[in-house]
């Protein structure tokens, strides 16, 4: 009995060392090579950088605005960890691989529980080497930290459909604690979503004894608890919050449902398929493997039915609700365990020759291109294939994808004991990662707004008034530490109404020319580029005085 547990153990160790050996070799290339995200990441690092200052850890601000579009716990915990390694977007990006290993520990100590070790190790290597999974473990963002309270509370409730009742008190616990956290980093109405697919989910089985397994005092209180200090804490210290999170975000999707002629998104089916890439050639075989086939012995598979039920109604509400594509990834730990659970027992992995094998990696390469370009193609709405192939930014994003997808594969069939040669497909990426790497690391990358930001820092004085028309310039804030002022801003955060003020947060046109005139104040003006042309100069008595790649900087 001890020999076999100690095997288990070492085989737990070795296995997960593999992965995260993998993993972080793979991620860690793309955290230090690749281009950084300006509107995303450095947004973040603004509002990190307001919260170090001003010492307060759970009321995030955005130049000059207190953020209540979304809980702050995220943002308290990455404050956290700038305070200890530093605020940089390295230290941030590496706070998002800490979680993306975290996330695939959490999945494959579910699947090596419920299945056995095989399942297990495909289940993770699929989540690790998906497009979505690893976009974001490599970018400032609070997605996999969502990911990681999303999977504390499924896989909490699945080990509850199988654990003994001496450990149902423990892992109840652990579901109302990770579904508490994970309302104060993302929503209530994801946890409610959530909770109706439960509901839902023993609906179709018809009883109702695994939802009894959640019905404690201790799980509610916790629940409660976490819940009420959060809201209470926010509505004294910004007092609309109420009216924004339980009136005007809720009235705003349904009047966007009311007043749009299409009911349902389509393209988040697109950006599922992309999200999910290589694996998606699977998709329709996983969905249907694991769909209940005997209504009379549903109750078999459980499992599978809660993972069935969950995708179907998130994709539904991703689908209605029209938000951002990006929370697709909380569907990864459900596809990742069904699509395991399709291709461990099949003979698929077993049985396969050498060049139909072959064949498939080099088709999952091929597949892991395309997605790249479609992904970024669909950004403009319009497919240009071959200019984003050239340009030189995402060459090596590109390389490295393909080398993730081709060594992810390559060591997972050659670990599962599949007698392929495959040694040349791996060196073969390995070279061109490297190479890729290499020439990314040395070409140049000028900063596009570099001379406007230089030039403001130098300029600009204490009263002096920095606006920008249509969008906020996350990237030139960054440089000059100072709140800029929006003018008429295009797609403006929900909150953006209650600090209508020309030094705060954003302003109109003739507001805050009427405010300037009368104040006798000297602004300096980002304009668009595609604006430029728009603007009346005379009229404002605006002068030209530089121009970077996306913007025009003017001044009276």
């Amino acid at each position: 009995m001890g020999s076999n547990f100690n095997q288990v153990k070492q085989s737990i160790v070795f296995d997960l060392t593999f992965i995260f050996i993998a993993a972080i070799t793979l991620y860690l290339g793309l955290i230090l090579f690749l281009p950084f995200q300006s509107q995303l990441e450095t947004s973040a690092m603004l509002i990190l950088q307001n919260m170090l200052r001003t010492q307060n850890w759970l009321i995030p601000s955005l130049n000059g605005a207190k953020l209540v579009s979304q809980p702050p716990f995220y943002y308290t915990i990455t404050g956290l960890w700038s305070k200890w390694f530093g605020l940089d977007f390295i230290s941030l990006r590496l706070f998002s691989m800490f979680f993306a290993l975290a996330n695939l520990s959490l999945n494959y100590a579910l699947m090596r529980y419920i299945f056995n070790r095989t399942a297990a190790i495909l289940s993770t290597v699929i989540l690790a080497s998906s497009f979505i999974f690893t976009k974001f473990a490599v970018l400032v963002s609070p997605m996999q930290f969502n990911l990681f309270l999303f999977s504390s509370v499924l896989y909490a409730f699945v080990i509850l459909l199988y654990c003994e009742a001496k450990n149902i008190k423990f892992f109840n616990v652990i579901f109302w604690l990770a579904l508490s956290l994970l309302t104060l980093t993302a929503s209530i109405y994801l946890s409610l979503m959530f909770l109706f697919a439960l509901i839902i989910f023993s609906c179709i089985l018809t009883d109702v004894y695994y939802l009894k397994r959640l019905h404690t005092i201790r799980g509610y209180l916790i629940f409660t608890a976490i819940i009420l200090a959060w809201m209470t804490y926010f509505y004294v210290h910004v007092p609309h919050f109420f009216k924004f999170y339980f009136f005007d975000f809720p009235s705003y999707i349904l009047l966007n449902l009311l007043n749009n002629n299409h009911f349902f998104n389509w393209s988040i089916i697109l950006s599922l398929l992309i999200g999910f890439m290589p694996w998606t050639i699977f998709i329709v075989s996983t969905i249907w493997y694991n769909s209940p086939k005997n209504w009379a012995d549903r109750k078999k598979e459980t499992l599978n039915i809660l993972l069935f039920t969950y995708s179907i109604l998130f994709t539904l509400a991703l689908m209605i609700l029209k938000i951002n594509n990006a929370w697709l990834i909380l569907l990864l730990p459900a596809l990742s365990l069904m699509t395991a659970n399709f291709l461990t027992p099949s003979v698929y992995l077993k049985r396969l020759p050498l060049k139909s094998q072959t064949t498939e990696i080099l088709i999952f390469c091929l597949i892991i291109i395309t997605a790249f370009m479609l992904s970024q193609s669909l950004n403009n709405l319009t497919f240009k294939t071959f200019q984003t192939i050239i340009h030189n930014k995402y060459y090596q994003y590109l390389i490295a994808y393909i080398s993730i997808i081709a060594l992810t594969t390559c060591l997972a069939l050659r670990y599962l004991r599949v007698k392929a040669m495959i040694g040349m497909i791996i060196l073969l990426t390995i070279v061109t990662y490297v190479l890729g790497c290499t020439i990314y690391k040395f070409y140049p990358r000028p900063n596009d707004n570099l001379p406007i930001a230089q030039y403001l820092s130098t300029k600009i004085k204490t009263n002096d008034i920095i606006a920008a028309y249509h969008q906020y310039p996350a990237d030139i804030a960054q440089k000059l530490n100072k709140n800029i002022v929006i003018i008429s801003w295009r797609n403006q955060p929900f909150y953006s109404k209650h600090y209508q003020t020309n030094n705060q947060w954003l302003t109109t046109e003739p507001a805050f020319w009427q405010i300037i005139e009368q104040n006798h104040k000297k602004v300096y003006l980002l304009v668009p580029i595609t604006l430029f042309e728009q603007i009346n100069f005379k009229k404002y008595h605006l002068k030209l005085i530089t121009v970077s790649k996306h913007y025009v900087l003017m001044s009276n």
